[in-house]
């Protein structure tokens, strides 16, 4: 990913991701641009013989763009991502329930004046619901999103049964027709588990 600079996209799917992406080049920044001017992996990385193997395959030696990442690296967090790649156009990664931190974050240093799009909001069980503005930055205009149906199996907790071992569930249906303010559950199915696990997401 650094080797190349004339990136224009990156998917970088959740924002806590992308964060530690850069916070890792940044701290290793010494290391990255060895890595990027021999073009290969440091042996002091640790990882498999095999996996450095075939990653080494893929790399060449660089040192004009090592040169280039060297320069940038030093100058700290600020719009980090367009000093390193200058044809960056956008960055899609969920920036939307526990992940707007990260996104706030990202967006108030190494984003910094990159467009950023949540196309879905998801987590790492399933896909929640999709995003149709997308001419919004996402970090900006924090997303609304329409209800993936096809891929989970949505239930709410009513806010005043939260902490409770046990709580009442609701259908979607049923929150609309009472009209009350919830916790969202997701119950993710698949071919091969059923997984159920309480979002921070609230329905107001």
């Amino acid at each position: 990913m650094l080797a190349e600079n004339h990136l224009q996209y990156i998917d970088a799917i959740l924002a806590p991701m992308c964060l530690t992406l850069f916070k890792t080049i940044d701290q290793n920044a010494e290391k990255v641009v060895t890595d990027l001017r021999r073009g290969r992996l440091s042996e002091e990385l640790g990882v498999d013989d095999d996996v450095r193997a075939v990653v080494n395959e893929h790399l060449n030696a660089d040192p004009s763009r090592a040169a280039e990442v060297e320069v940038e690296l030093p100058k700290g967090h600020d719009r980090l991502a367009l000093r390193l790649w200058p044809h960056l156009k956008m960055i899609g990664l969920n920036t939307t329930g526990e992940f707007e931190s990260s996104a706030r974050l990202l967006r108030a240093s190494f984003l910094k004046d990159v467009f950023v799009k949540t196309f879905i909001h998801a987590a790492s069980e399933s896909n929640i619901g999709i995003v149709p503005e997308a001419f919004k930055d996402s970090v900006n205009k924090p997303s609304s999103y329409t209800f993936s149906h096809s891929t989970v199996f949505l239930e709410f907790i009513p806010e005043e049964n939260i902490g409770e071992v046990d709580p009442r569930t609701l259908f979607l249906e049923q929150v609309f027709r009472l009209n009350i303010n919830c916790s969202l559950i997701l119950v993710s199915i698949n071919y091969i588990s059923t997984t159920k696990f309480i979002s921070d997401d609230k329905m107001k």
